[in-house]
C-alpha cells in the first residue's frame, strides 16, 4: 500500500457522491436564469473537474496530516490543522484554477466570483474536512468495537484459567456448569 493509497478511509461514495452535489449547489447558488444548453453543459464539467480535483487535494491534505500529525498525538494540534489545511489550501488552488481559466478559456467576466464561488467553495472545503474527520473517527470506532468482538469470541472460546494445588489449568467455557 503507498502513502496516497490510504486504504484507511472507506470514502470512495463520498467521493463520487459529494462533489457533484456541491458543484450543483454552487450553480444553483452563483448563477440566475440558468439554461440547459451546451454552454451550461461545458461549463457545468469544468467546475466538475476542478471540484474532483479539489477533493482529492483536501483528501491528500488529511492523509498526510494522519502521518504526521495523528490525532492520538495533540488532538487540538491536529484539529487546529484540519481546520485550516485541507480548507484554505484546496481554496487557493480553487481560486488560481479559475482566475486561470477566465483568463484563457471563459469569455464573459467573474462578476460574482469572489463574492459568491469563494464562499461556496471555503464550505465544500470546511464541508470536506468535516466529514474526513467524522469518517476517521467513526472508522476508530468500529475497529475498536471489533478489536472488542475478537477478544471477546477469543475469550468465550479459550474459556477460563483455574488454579488447581500448583497448578494452572483452562476450562472451557462449555464445560463449565455453575460457579
Amino acid at each position: 500500500m503507498t502513502f496516497l493509497q490510504n486504504k484507511f478511509y472507506n470514502d470512495r461514495w463520498i467521493r463520487v457522491l459529494v462533489v457533484p452535489v456541491f458543484t450543483a449547489l454552487g450553480y444553483y447558488v452563483t448563477y440566475n436564469f440558468i439554461q440547459f444548453n451546451s454552454e451550461f453543459a461545458l461549463l457545468f464539467i469544468s467546475d466538475l473537474i476542478k471540484g474532483f480535483i479539489l477533493w482529492e487535494l483536501l483528501r491528500l491534505c488529511v492523509i498526510v496530516l494522519d502521518k504526521y500529525f495523528p490525532w492520538e498525538g495533540v488532538p487540538l494540534k491536529r484539529l487546529v490543522l484540519q481546520l485550516l489545511l485541507p480548507v484554505f489550501l484546496p481554496l487557493a488552488i480553487f481560486i488560481l484554477l479559475v482566475e486561470l481559466e477566465y483568463l484563457f478559456i471563459r469569455e464573459f467576466p467573474n462578476e460574482n466570483f469572489y463574492s459568491l464561488d469563494v464562499i461556496v467553495v471555503l464550505i465544500f472545503s470546511l464541508s470536506g474536512s468535516l466529514i474526513y474527520t467524522a469518517l476517521y473517527f467513526f472508522q476508530k470506532y468500529e475497529e475498536t468495537r471489533k478489536l472488542q468482538e475478537n477478544l471477546a469470541r477469543k475469550a468465550a472460546k479459550e474459556g477460563i484459567t483455574v488454579k488447581l494445588g500448583n497448578k494452572e489449568i483452562k476450562i472451557a467455557f462449555g464445560q463449565i456448569l455453575a460457579f
